[in-house]
């Protein structure tokens, strides 16, 4: 049995594979420094908008509807990348004529072109939050992550309550008593969270007066409405009691 063997074309063949190889990782370098701004917009901006959202369900409904205009715009304008005249082929060109050159790049150019395509990518940036939130939501937590993420829901909620509370008082005149059950309550205030369902009645919560008879601790925080509770307790039982 014979057989030819040629050392030279083996050895061009290997020089081809590493010369792909190395070319194929720095274009996926280049790729992953183009799209670099949307990585850090996704990592650092829904965990952002989950810790100060105080309107969940509004603040990603527009999140939403601003990724999906940011995904049509991209894919009418700037759709695919390898088409002439894309701010990431002109770089993906420049890049590789400069790697044909013997690694002699405009640096400056590069890093205008690189501007360009940032500039681009902040198109997608709702798109890049509303993926940091899925992975975010879907990636398993320990029980101090979750503890605290119930934390901040329920701090959410208050807030919107408060401020809800905060409208109704300023838009109605709160009333010193309401009827319920053919009797009166006083009315301390507008609820915002609490189990004393049966102490709300025409969106006010209320104190029966069978409960006056009773003893009773009022407990806050600084600047939490003690001081005014009792005062509306005191005037309400007069003006109710006569």
């Amino acid at each position: 049995m014979s057989y030819n063997y040629d050392a030279r074309s083996s050895r061009s063949s290997d020089l081809v594979e590493v010369v792909g190889d190395i070319l194929f990782k720095i274009l996926l370098v280049l790729l992953a420094v183009t799209v670099l701004p949307l990585f850090l917009l996704g990592l650092f901006g829904s965990p952002f908008v989950i810790k100060h959202s105080t309107h969940p369900r509004r603040d990603w409904s527009i999140l939403a509807a601003l990724a999906l205009i940011g995904l049509a715009l991209y894919a009418h304008f700037f759709w695919p990348l390898t088409r002439p005249g894309h701010p990431f082929f002109i770089l993906l060109v420049d890049f590789l004529r400069g790697f044909h050159h013997g690694w002699q790049w405009n640096y400056v150019r590069l890093l205008e072109e690189l501007l360009s395509v940032w500039s681009i990518d902040f198109l997608l940036a709702p798109a890049a939050v509303c993926v940091g939130a899925v992975f975010e939501m879907a990636r398993p937590k320990t029980i101090e992550q979750l503890a605290q993420e119930r934390k901040r829901q329920k701090l959410a909620i208050t807030r919107q309550a408060s401020k809800v509370a905060e409208r109704m008082l300023t838009r109605n005149i709160t009333p010193d008593a309401v009827p319920v059950a053919g009797k009166s309550a006083l009315v301390l205030g507008v609820p915002i969270e609490g189990g004393l369902a049966s102490w709300i009645a025409n969106r006010f919560f209320f104190l029966p007066l069978e409960q006056l008879i009773l003893h009773a601790v009022v407990i806050g925080a600084s600047g939490y409405g003690k001081s005014e509770t009792l005062i509306r307790l005191a005037v309400g039982a007069a003006k109710v009691l006569g």
